[in-house]
C-alpha cells in the first residue's frame, strides 16, 4: 500500500542573487571536456537563439561536488534564417577550440564555444553548501534500519505486526509513514539548520531533481518486541522547500523477528497449521492479526510466563 505524504517544514530564507538558469547539473562529467560540452549544451538548451555574446554557465557534479565555470561563446554561423524560418537544431562536433575547453558543439546555425574561466567565490560558496546539503540528505535517506521506538509518534507501536493486514492496520501503516517523514525530515533540518538562503535551496533542489539518486530507498523499521518490517520509498520533492515529501510503501510480507530469514503469515491461508512460540508481545499480535484476516476462531494460544507464550492455530 502506498502512501503520498505531505509534511512542510518553514525556513527563513535570505536573499543572494544567482542566475540558476546558468547551472547544470552533470553527473558524468569528469574530464575538462565533458565539463565544457556540458556548459554548451546548457547553453544551447536554456538560450537557443542567442546570436551573440558571452553565456556564463556554472556545471556541477552533484556526486563528486565539482563545480566548473566556462564563458560560452555564442555565435552563428552561414545564414542565420532560411526562408523566414528558424534552423533546426541540431547537435553535432568537431569544431576546433582551444584545447583547456574541451570541444565545441554547432546546432544549427547557432554555435557555443565553452572556455573555461575562474568562478565567482559568492556563487562556488552557494554551490558548495548546496552540495554539502545534499550530502546530508542522502545520509539520511540511506539509512539501513530505524528504531520505531526512536520515532516521535511510534512510541505506541509495540510490534512490526500492528502494520500487516486491514482495519486497525491501515492506521498503524498510515501514522509510520507521517511519522518517518517527520522524522528523516527534522534530521536533515538539525544538521542544515533553519536558516538557508533561496539560493542555497534553490541549487539544492536542482541537485536532487537532476542528480543520479537511487530510484527509491529502503529501510528497516524494527520495533520493541524484536519484530521489523521493510519500507521502500521514493521522494516526493515540494518546490520552494528543503523539506521533502515522500512516497511510502510498507512491504507487508517482509514483517519477520529480526535475523531471522522466515517470517510471519500475512494471509488467511499462511495462518493454517501455523505454532509460534516466543513472547507475549509478539503472540498476542500474531493472534490479533490473525483475527484481523478472519481466522482467529481456529488459533489458540496460552502463556507460562509473560515473555514466553505458544500460538497454535488449526489446519484448514
Amino acid at each position: 500500500m502506498r502512501f503520498v505524504l505531505a509534511v512542510v517544514f518553514l525556513f527563513t530564507l535570505c536573499e543572494k542573487a544567482v542566475a540558476f538558469s546558468d547551472f547544470d547539473v552533470c553527473d558524468h562529467c569528469y574530464t575538462t571536456a565533458q565539463f565544457a560540452h556540458a556548459a554548451e549544451q546548457h547553453s544551447l538548451a536554456t538560450r537557443p537563439l542567442m546570436a551573440s555574446g558571452i553565456d556564463p554557465v556554472y556545471v556541477v557534479n552533484a556526486s563528486s561536488g565539482e563545480v566548473r565555470y566556462f564563458d560560452v561563446y555564442r555565435s552563428v554561423s552561414g545564414n542565420l534564417l532560411g526562408d523566414g524560418d528558424e534552423p533546426e537544431m541540431v547537435s553535432q562536433f568537431g569544431s576546433a577550440i582551444p584545447a583547456t575547453s574541451g570541444g565545441s558543439v554547432s546546432s544549427g546555425y547557432y554555435l557555443a564555444e565553452a572556455l573555461e574561466g575562474a568562478p565567482d567565490p559568492e556563487i562556488l560558496e552557494v554551490l558548495e553548501e548546496a552540495h554539502a546539503v545534499l550530502q546530508i540528505a542522502i545520509e539520511t535517506w540511506s539509512q539501513q534500519a530505524i528504531r520505531s521506538d526512536e520515532v516521535p509518534g511510534l512510541e505506541d507501536l509495540q510490534s512490526a505486526l500492528q502494520l500487516v493486514g486491514p482495519e486497525s492496520a491501515e492506521f498503524w501503516r498510515n501514522q509510520v509513514g507521517v511519522a518517518l517523514e517527520d522524522y528523516m525530515n527534522a534530521q536533515i533540518a538539525s544538521r542544515v539548520g533553519t536558516i538557508i538562503s533561496d539560493a542555497i535551496l534553490g541549487a539544492y533542489q536542482k541537485f536532487v531533481a537532476a542528480s543520479m539518486l537511487p530510484e527509491g530507498f529502503e529501510i528497516v523499521l524494527q520495533a520493541p518486541d524484536g519484530t521489523e518490517i521493510r519500507i521502500t520509498y521514493t521522494l516526493n520533492m515540494r518546490v520552494g522547500e528543503l523539506s521533502d515529501g515522500y512516497n511510502f510503501d510498507i512491504m507487508e510480507e517482509t514483517v519477520r523477528v529480526t535475523g531471522q530469514p522466515i517470517g510471519f503469515p500475512t494471509t488467511p491461508g499462511g495462518f493454517s497449521g501455523y505454532t509460534y512460540t516466543g513472547s507475549f508481545v509478539t503472540a498476542s499480535q500474531l493472534r490479533l492479526l490473525a483475527d484481523r484476516l478472519g481466522v482467529g476462531g481456529g488459533c489458540s494460544w496460552s502463556c507460562s510466563a509473560s515473555d514466553h507464550c505458544a500460538l497454535s492455530c488449526s489446519t484448514n
